[in-house]
C-alpha cells in the first residue's frame, strides 16, 4: 500500500492512523435516519425573522469547521444546518426541531446581518430561547 500500511505475514496490519476529525451523530432504530430539518431549513433561507442584529464575525460554514459543529452538537443535540455561497454572498442556516431557526447573511467577509425566530410556545426572550437551546433552565418569571 502507498500509504505506508502493510499487510503482515500472519494476516495483521502494520502502519499508522492518520489524524482524522470525529464528530456527533444522533442515536436511531430502524434501517433510515428519521426525516431532518430540511423543510425548516428551506423555510429560514427566506422569511423575516423576529430577531435582526449585525454581527461583527464573518459567516462561515458551521458543519465545515469541526470546533463550532462539536460545540453545537453538545450543547443544542439536534441542530442541523446548512450553507451556501454564490459568489461572495454566503448564507448560514441553523434549524432545531423545536421550530427555532437562525440565519446569517454576508458579503464575503463583511459583518453579518442575523436573523432568527421560534415557535410560539418556546420563550418569547431572545435570551431565554438560547438558554433552552443549550439544555438551561429558563428562568421563572
Amino acid at each position: 500500500m502507498e500509504d505506508g500500511r502493510r499487510k503482515t505475514e500472519d494476516g495483521g496490519a502494520r502502519g499508522q492512523i492518520g489524524r482524522d476529525w470525529a464528530g456527533f451523530m444522533k442515536t436511531r432504530h430502524g434501517a433510515d435516519y428519521p426525516p431532518g430539518l430540511d423543510e425548516l431549513l428551506t423555510y429560514a433561507r427566506g422569511v423575516t425573522g423576529e430577531e435582526v442584529t449585525v454581527g461583527r464575525y464573518p459567516v462561515l460554514d458551521v458543519a465545515s469547521a469541526w470546533e463550532l459543529r462539536s460545540m453545537l452538537e453538545v450543547t443544542t443535540p439536534g441542530v442541523e444546518l446548512a450553507f451556501e455561497e454564490n459568489g461572495r454572498h454566503r448564507t448560514a442556516c441553523m434549524a432545531h426541531a423545536d421550530g427555532s431557526w437562525a440565519r446569517a447573511c454576508a458579503e464575503w467577509l463583511a459583518p453579518r446581518k442575523s436573523t432568527s425566530a421560534a415557535p410560539a410556545d418556546c420563550p418569547a426572550n431572545p435570551s431565554d430561547r438560547r438558554a433552552l437551546l443549550r439544555n438551561v433552565p429558563v428562568p421563572k418569571r
